[in-house]
């Protein structure tokens, strides 16, 4: 089985070999009490669990892929229970501690998570002004949240000269500002405004948003998968639109 070596030497080869394997199995159990931990919701324990994994050589002793697809388990496991339960200032504070301690990235199946975290965040609390926005401010108001839009008008469709309907279709490409004080899509070729006090209705989808306004314009938007909800969140989900800070 092992030519040319020792029966010495075969000896520590298993040695070895069983001892890695204690390792790895050591290492799974590591990685499971911290899920089971974080599961709990409780910032207190996970973050004592993700202390104690920080300090396992055993968790380490996984290959990467499978340390990656723990990180991610336990991840998901903290956030499903703290989107069920509520989101307060400490659990925000340990997501962004986990995330970050765990070297994680949205767009490795974690996009699902942020979305919903966005929508349950800006819904819950006043939004945080963006340091650096493409809309102007004036003076007192705050920029929340900028998006990439397109705006959507129903435009004729004719085959053979024949109008046959109607059909939506992105006929400009721009930027949705939410601010303290009004709604702004930033157009190539034109922009639209409106304060709160003139929203009628807003509907929105994952990919778009839709705003009736008391002059009867209606302005329609698309955009990508999941911003159409947390733009629908931030409008629609308080009682009172979101006021610059005093």
């Amino acid at each position: 089985m092992w030519p040319f070596k020792s029966r010495a030497e075969r000896t520590r080869i298993k040695a070895e070999r069983a001892a890695e394997k204690a390792r790895i199995k050591a290492g799974r159990a590591e990685w499971a009490a911290f899920t089971e931990a974080a599961a709990s919701g409780d910032p207190n324990a996970v973050r004592a669990a993700l202390t104690q994994l920080q300090a396992s050589s055993d968790a380490e002793a996984l290959p990467d892929y499978e340390r990656a697809d723990h990180s991610r388990a336990a991840f998901r496991a903290y956030a499903e229970k703290v989107l069920a339960d509520g989101l307060g200032d400490e659990q925000r504070a340990v997501w962004d501690e986990l995330f970050q301690a765990l070297a994680l990235k949205y767009e490795d199946n974690l996009l699902d998570l942020g979305r919903r975290f966005l929508i349950v965040d800006v819904a819950s609390r006043r939004p945080e002004a963006l340091s650096k926005s493409k809309l102007l401010a004036r003076a007192g108001e705050e920029v929340f949240i900028e998006v990439p839009a397109g705006r959507w008008d129903k435009q004729p469709v004719a085959v053979q000269g024949v109008v046959i309907g109607r059909w939506p279709v992105v006929t400009e490409e721009g930027t949705l500002s939410i601010t303290s004080d009004r709604v702004v899509f930033l157009g190539e070729s034109r922009s639209i405004e409106f304060a709160y006090d003139q929203i009628v209705a807003a509907h929105w989808a994952k990919d778009g948003v839709r705003f009736q306004v008391a002059n009867a314009e209606t302005l329609t938007l698309k955009m990508a998968d999941g911003l159409g909800e947390v733009v629908g969140a931030m409008i629609n989900g308080r009682n009172n639109p979101p006021r610059a800070a005093p």
